[in-house]
C-alpha cells in the first residue's frame, strides 16, 4: 500500500532530518552563536482592547455563519456535530472554517485601519518568505521529535480526545475528512499562529518593553490599553540611527517629531536589553494560552505548549510569523494524513 510505504519514508527522514538540525544547532551553540538572529521591529501598535474585539469578532462571526448554516439546513440548534450526516458535518465544517478565515481577514484589516499597522507589524515580509519557510521546515523538524516524544510517552497513560480525531474515526467519508483536513492544515495554522504569535505575543512584548522602562512613560502605559502608541510616539526595537530603510518606511510619522521616542533610548529598554527571563515572558505566556485553547483534548495541551515554546522563540527572533505558520501546518499535515491511514487501513480476519 502507498500510503503506508510514505509512513515507513516519514518515520525515517523525520528522525533523520531532526537529527542533523539537532547537531547544527549544538555547534552554533558551542560557537556562541544564537540559533537564529534576533531581527527586532517596533513595538506593535494595537492594545488589549483590540485583544478582546478581535476575539468577540471570531466568536460572532462563527455563530453567524455556523447559525445561518443550520437554519438553512433545517438542522436543530441542540444537534451535536457528531449526531449529524457526513454530508452535514462537512458543510457545517466547511463554513466554520469560512467564518474563522473571515474573522481573521477582519481582524487583519482592523489592524491597519484602526493602528495604521504596516506588513512589518503583521508578521510579514514579502521578500524573506523563501528564507522563512526554510527556517520553519529546519525548525519543524527540530521541535516534532521531542513534541512527539512527549505526546507518545503520555497516552500511554491518559487518551487523546480531540473532537476532531473522534468524529473522523466514527463517520471517516472522504467529503468530510477533506473539508476537516483544509480547516485543520491550512486555516488553523494561519488563524492560531496570527493570533497567539503577532496578536498577543506581540502585545506582551510591548507590555515588558514599556514595564521596564527606567523612566515612567505614561503615554505608553495607557497604549497598552487603546494600542494608541504609534499615533503619539516613534516606536520602533532599536535606536532610530541603527534602522534600515525598509524599517524608516514602515514607521508612522507623528504629528510632534520631538515627541519622538525609540525603544533603545531615553530610558525605554528594547527586547535585547532585558535579562533573558523577561524576554521569555512573552512567550511562556503566549504558549500557556495556545496550550489552554486545547484544554479538551485530553493530554494534547502538555506538547502543545511545548512546541508553542518553539513557535514563540522563532517568532521573537524573527518577528515574522511564515516560519510559525509552516510549523502549524506541517504538523498538522503529518498528523491528518497518520489518522486518515489509520482510519482506512483494511483490518485483518
Amino acid at each position: 500500500m502507498i500510503a503506508v510505504q510514505i509512513i515507513n519514508l516519514i518515520m525515517v527522514l523525520i528522525p533523520a532530518g531532526s537529527l542533523v538540525a539537532w547537531t547544527v544547532a549544538a555547534s552554533r551553540h558551542y560557537e556562541g552563536r544564537p540559533l537564529l538572529n534576533h531581527e527586532p521591529r517596533r513595538l506593535v501598535p494595537w492594545g488589549f482592547v483590540d485583544l478582546i474585539l478581535l476575539i468577540a469578532a471570531l466568536i460572532a462571526v462563527q455563530l453567524v455563519f455556523v447559525g445561518s448554516a443550520r437554519a438553512l439546513l433545517g438542522i436543530s440548534f441542540t444537534e451535536r456535530l457528531s449526531d449529524m450526516s457526513p454530508r452535514y458535518q462537512a458543510g457545517v465544517m466547511t463554513l466554520f472554517s469560512v467564518a474563522t478565515f473571515v474573522a481573521w481577514l477582519i481582524g487583519m484589516e482592523w489592524m491597519r485601519w484602526r493602528h495604521d499597522a504596516s506588513w512589518h507589524d503583521l508578521g510579514w515580509q514579502r521578500d524573506k518568505a523563501q528564507e522563512d519557510a526554510v527556517v520553519g521546515l529546519v525548525a519543524y523538524l527540530m521541535l516534532i521529535t521531542p513534541v512527539f516524544a512527549i505526546q507518545f510517552i503520555l497516552t500511554r497513560w491518559m487518551e487523546t480526545k480531540h473532537p476532531l480525531i473522534e468524529l473522523l474515526r466514527e463517520n471517516p467519508d472522504p467529503w468530510f475528512f477533506v473539508f476537516s483536513g483544509f480547516a485543520a492544515v491550512i486555516i488553523a495554522p494561519i488563524v492560531e499562529e496570527y493570533f497567539f504569535r503577532v496578536f498577543l505575543q506581540g502585545w506582551l512584548e510591548n507590555v515588558v518593553v514599556v514595564t521596564r522602562a527606567k523612566e515612567p512613560v505614561p503615554r505608553l502605559a495607557e497604549s497598552l490599553w487603546r494600542g494608541t502608541a504609534t499615533r503619539q510616539f516613534h516606536l520602533t526595537a532599536v535606536d532610530l540611527s541603527e534602522q534600515s530603510e525598509d524599517d524608516v518606511h514602515d514607521s508612522v510619522p507623528v504629528d510632534n517629531p520631538s515627541e519622538e521616542i525609540a525603544v533603545g533610548s531615553q530610558g525605554v529598554p528594547s527586547l535585547d536589553d532585558l535579562q533573558p527571563g523577561r524576554t521569555w515572558f512573552p512567550i511562556v505566556v503566549s504558549a500557556a494560552l495556545f496550550a489552554m485553547a486545547h484544554v479538551s483534548h485530553g493530554p494534547d495541551p502538555i506538547p502543545l505548549f511545548f512546541l508553542a515554546l518553539g513557535l514563540g522563540y522563532i517568532y521573537q527572533r524573527t518577528h515574522r510569523v511564515l516560519p510559525c505558520i509552516v510549523i502549524h501546518m506541517l504538523v498538522n499535515g503529518v498528523s491528518m494524513f497518520l489518522l486518515w491511514v489509520s482510519v482506512n487501513q483494511p483490518t485483518s480476519g
